[in-house]
Parts: C-alpha cells; sequence; structure tokens
C-alpha cells in the first residue's frame, strides 16, 4: 500500500532539497537573462526555465511551495503576460533613448526608466486588453439570469 502514498509524502529530503535548488536556480537564470541580455538569444531557453521553476512552485513538491500560495503572486500571475509583453518594449525604447544619449547611461538611471517603461507600458497593456475586450466580447456574454414569474 506504500504506492498508494502521495508523491510528495515520499519524497526524501534529498530529492526535495535537489528540486527546491531547481526551482531557485530557473528563477536565478530567468531573472539573470532578463538583466544581461539585451539582444533576445535564447529567449526560449529562459522562458523554459520559468516554466520548470512555476511548474515545480506549484507542484508542492519543494520546500518553499507554501512561500507562493498568497494572494499578491496571485495578482502577479495574472499581470504577468501584460509585464512580459511589455518589457521588451520598454528595452527597446529606453536603449533607443541611451543611444540619443536622453538618457544617462549609468545603471541606476537606466534601471529606473526601464522600470518605469515598463509600468507604464503594462499600464496601457491591461486598459488596452479591457477596452477591447468589452468591445470585442460584449455580445458572447451570457444574459442576466430572467427573475421567474410564478403564478
Amino acid at each position: 500500500m506504500d504506492y498508494l502514498m502521495p508523491l510528495r509524502d515520499r519524497l526524501r529530503r534529498r530529492t526535495k532539497a535537489l528540486l527546491t535548488l531547481t526551482e531557485w536556480g530557473a528563477y536565478e537564470y530567468a531573472t539573470l537573462f532578463v538583466f544581461f541580455t539585451f539582444p533576445w538569444e535564447g529567449e526560449f531557453v529562459a522562458l523554459m526555465s520559468i516554466m520548470l521553476a512555476v511548474t515545480l512552485s506549484y507542484s508542492g513538491l519543494t520546500y518553499t511551495a507554501a512561500l507562493f500560495n498568497r494572494s499578491f503572486v496571485y495578482l502577479l500571475g495574472r499581470y504577468s503576460l501584460a509585464i512580459y509583453l511589455s518589457q521588451k518594449s520598454a528595452l527597446l525604447l529606453i536603449q533607443t533613448l541611451k543611444e540619443q544619449s536622453v538618457i544617462a547611461p549609468d545603471h541606476m538611471t537606466l534601471t529606473l526608466a526601464t522600470l518605469s517603461a515598463t509600468v507604464a507600458f503594462t499600464v496601457v497593456t491591461i486598459i488596452g486588453g479591457r477596452l477591447l475586450d468589452k468591445l470585442l466580447f460584449k455580445d458572447n456574454r451570457p444574459a442576466p439570469p430572467r427573475p421567474v414569474i410564478s403564478a
């Protein structure tokens, strides 16, 4: 009957520690890729790294799984696609402004400008998505239930 126990109960400490290290290593790789790689070569590997890390985070098989079961993390997850789509536009804008000497080339200024541009593009993406949703799909929403009138 031992084989009927859930997988997370059968994992040994070493395996759980290895999965936790793999999870955080995947997050670290994706983070370093975003900060230090501008010409988006290898983006597929970074996306697979994020996929692996998120899968491990929500599998319940690592020591840090409970850390991600928070409402703030779910909020970030809801907006992650908009943030991902916005960051490349923000990076391109900041690189263009840096090349035109509009922005100082020091790291702090570039980081703050990139974060600000990403936030601005993300807000525009979210608002635009909601407007498109209302315009395109308003007829496909179910009608509210009618009150039942009995005699």
